[in-house]
């Protein structure tokens, strides 16, 4: 993809992700006065910027699908970390993203795997 597409699609993409995170913030847990459904986003972002840069470099996508699937594990154990009242269904809910993220991120990092050799 040439830069005149990838920087105003990740300027899309922030900006969107932007609204969809003042959205769902209406009333949320706050740590250290900021919100935590806007630290998360800028977490997630972080996240995959930090490994876009070495699989840039190398021109390689080995460990991305993993990194996303580390990056729904973490943000949803730090949103329950922060929750003040957790609920069993938090509690069901945060299981099953970690379920599926360590499912679907073993199984593409798999299959890199053994495509590379």
């Amino acid at each position: 993809m040439s830069k005149k597409i990838t920087i105003p699609s990740s300027l899309i993409s922030i900006f969107l992700a932007s609204l969809v995170a003042i959205g769902i913030n209406q009333g949320g847990v706050s740590i250290s006065g900021i919100s935590l459904i806007y630290f998360c986003c800028a977490l997630i972002f972080v996240a995959q910027w930090l490994v876009f840069i070495p699989s840039y470099i190398f021109q390689t996508e080995h460990y991305f699908d993993l990194t996303g699937s580390l990056t729904y594990i973490s943000v949803t154990l730090l949103a329950i970390l922060f929750t003040i009242d957790i609920t069993l269904r938090d509690i069901l809910l945060a299981l099953l993203v970690w379920i599926w993220a360590f499912r679907l991120g073993s199984f593409l990092f798999v299959r890199v795997k053994k495509s590379r050799q």
